[in-house]
């Protein structure tokens, strides 16, 4: 099989081929070493499972943890319903409508128009390389 029809790697178990070092902020991979990490937001709980994702350029590391403390809300008192729809997004138990944010058709022209330059490009061409890697970025946006 090709090297791009593998997007991801699994560790089931911490510490058995990737380990979580939280005090570095980095993960050691077997074969690679050390990694820095560039995290959003601070991990809570315990470690079970790494997993390596590739989508396009870009790697994201997904911890899976337990033990992750729970912070509760506190009560306000206020009770609303909400109503998720296809032609309104949300509609409030007060009559507030939100409308529907149709993301996919902003990028879909950029995006069809990449698709038709990859067709054009001849196979195993390094050009057709580099149309793949747009199209794929047109995706991911």
């Amino acid at each position: 099989k090709a090297a791009h029809r593998f997007d991801s790697v699994l560790w089931p178990k911490d510490g058995d081929g990737a380990k979580w070092l939280p005090e570095t902020g980095r993960v050691h991979l077997q074969g690679v070493g050390h990694v820095k990490v560039s995290a959003h937001r601070e991990v809570a709980g315990q470690v079970k499972t790494i997993q390596a994702k590739r989508e396009g350029h870009h790697w994201y590391l997904i911890l899976s943890c337990d033990d992750v403390p729970v912070r509760p809300l506190e009560p306000t008192g206020a009770v609303v319903g909400l109503d998720v729809g296809v032609a309104s997004f949300l509609t409030t138990s007060g009559g507030e409508h939100v409308g529907n944010p149709r993301y996919a058709r902003v990028g879909a022209d950029r995006l069809s128009g990449a698709q038709q330059v990859l067709s054009r490009k001849q196979r195993g061409s390094n050009n057709r390389l580099a149309a793949r890697e747009v199209v794929a970025n047109r995706h991911r946006k």
